[in-house]
């Protein structure tokens, strides 16, 4: 056998991982809904801000969360996130999972009423933070 390293790989190399875990899950997981959804808040013609995630059965599971740098701190993160949990509401969606590092977007998660649930110290460098926040759906 043979380990190889592949620094950079390509999609289709990723792929072979991938599609060999996706078809052992296949047969536990194939009535569960699972779809990448993208949200996109545009001010005519420019993207101001945008969530991308992964509806996965009753959760959304928030991959990356951007608000342009001279609109933060107006109410567009809010405004997007409202439109979010609206849409994924509608899609049956319970529960919404987010990570943030510590210098990024704690205080405003919080401000939207998610709950951290677990936080790795040293992550992923000394004196960083990982939190782990999740979010409980009204419908």
């Amino acid at each position: 056998m043979n380990i190889d390293v592949i620094y950079s790989p390509s999609d289709k190399q990723v792929a072979l991982v991938t599609d060999g875990l996706r078809s052992y899950n296949r047969p536990h997981l194939e009535d569960i809904q699972s779809e990448q959804i993208l949200f996109l808040l545009r001010e005519a013609d420019d993207v101001i801000a945008g969530c991308s995630g992964r509806l996965f059965g009753q959760w959304f599971c928030i991959q990356y969360l951007w608000v342009d740098e001279k609109l933060r701190g107006t109410g567009v993160g809010s405004q997007l996130m409202t439109a979010t949990e609206n849409h994924i509401i509608e899609k049956g969606c319970k529960k919404v999972l987010v990570d943030t590092l510590s210098f990024q977007a704690l205080p405003f998660y919080k401000k939207l009423g998610f709950e951290e649930r677990m936080t790795l110290d040293d992550y992923p460098i000394p004196d960083m933070k990982i939190y782990f926040l999740v979010k409980t759906l009204d419908a």
